[in-house]
């Protein structure tokens, strides 16, 4: 089973850090490890619209600032949605399935039968899933609601799931601290900055992004941005990811490098140990703790270094980035997190960004 490595997740931090009118700083979701970024960035700024304060675990001075954001409807909240407008004679035949299934092999009869209405209903949402994700985020969220549909067929709880397993704690402090890095994922993987989710159209982050927020309808050729990313997503169409979840529903061995496959193993991680994946102000609070102490044990300065790179106008993410992954592929096999070693790149390229920016907010 193949699996990005370190030099793909190291490639990727490189991308994410690009300048965004170099086709270097495109986001493509041919590759696996951009793909689940993209994926992780767009569910975490979906759903319905929810205003918060900041507390103190980002420190005093940035307590108590109020931050909107998306909170992305758990399984139970999707089904609710999604159940109704089935038609009826769909119903019974998700029914039939349901008491006919051993040991899931009719999980992925539902997971057809309900593609599209999902695909409705994401695309519907208060802040919708923006269309040009749809087909990535339906392909990740269809095999736990379908356990979820199971679960109320059968008056079943052990078939239900809690979570979807991509995203983590939703606080204000997670938003405050991600969001110069998700506005920058989502112009990087073809959206323009007035279709981005309202909350993320903030003065700071159209100035970073390079577009003046103009006309959409304007694809002139003088757009560097219309012009590198639209060309450059590489997103899965109706039929990839209909073969997505196929390839899920025949367990068997996946392929971690295949964009949708990847998705699936990484959320099933969160699922299985939703202490794998903690808020970014938690995670960036431990992987500092850790620098702090090995700086003291092998009299380094790499936490003097951070500082510095956080101070520079603007931040030095690259250098930060860079110098961290070592530190954050180091804690993430151990308590609480215990990830395996065949994603730990992947799992590593996800989380170094996270705790990036909680240092660049701590420091900068």
């Amino acid at each position: 089973m193949a699996f990005p490595s370190e030099v793909d997740a190291r490639f990727l931090l490189k991308r994410i850090y690009a300048d965004i009118t170099n086709k270097d700083g495109v986001i493509n979701a041919g590759r696996s490890t951009d793909h689940y970024l993209a994926m992780r960035t767009v569910i975490r700024n979906s759903g319905s619209k929810v205003v918060g304060k900041t507390n103190e675990a980002l420190g005093s001075n940035r307590a108590g600032i109020t931050v909107q954001y998306a909170r992305f409807p758990t399984p139970d909240q999707l089904y609710n949605i999604v159940w109704g407008p089935i038609p009826d004679f769909i119903k019974d035949k998700i029914r039939q399935w349901a008491k006919e299934d051993q040991n899931g092999d009719r999980e992925g009869f539902i997971g057809e039968a309900i593609a599209e209405f999902v695909k409705t209903a994401l695309g519907a949402l208060p802040i919708p899933v923006p269309g040009l994700f749809l087909n990535g985020v339906v392909n990740l969220v269809v095999p736990p609601l379908v356990r979820v549909i199971m679960s109320r067929i059968l008056q079943d709880s052990s078939k239900t799931v809690k979570a979807f397993g991509i995203t983590y704690l939703t606080t204000p402090n997670t938003h405050y601290v991600m969001r110069e890095l998700d506005c920058k994922i989502l112009l990087s993987s073809g959206l323009r900055v007035k279709q981005l989710p309202a909350h993320l159209q903030t003065p700071m982050n159209l100035a970073a992004s390079g577009d003046d927020g103009g006309d959409d309808n304007d694809d002139s050729d003088d757009d560097p941005v219309n012009q590198k990313v639209l060309s450059s997503t590489g997103q899965p169409d109706n039929d990839e990811a209909a073969v997505g979840l196929k390839q899920f529903y025949k367990k068997e061995a996946t392929n971690g490098c295949k964009p949708l496959n990847l998705d699936q193993i990484m959320a099933a991680q969160g699922r299985t140990d939703p202490e794998c994946d903690g808020d970014p102000t938690t995670f960036g609070a431990k992987v500092w703790s850790t620098i702090q102490t090995d700086d003291k044990n092998k009299n380094t300065h790499l936490g003097r270094d951070i500082k510095g790179w956080a101070e520079e106008k603007p931040p030095n993410r690259t250098e930060i980035s860079g110098a961290i992954y070592p530190t954050v592929k180091e804690i993430l096999p151990l308590s609480p997190y215990y990830v395996p070693e065949s994603i730990l790149d992947s799992f590593t390229a996800m989380k170094v960004p996270e705790a990036t920016e909680y240092l660049v907010k701590t420091f900068g």
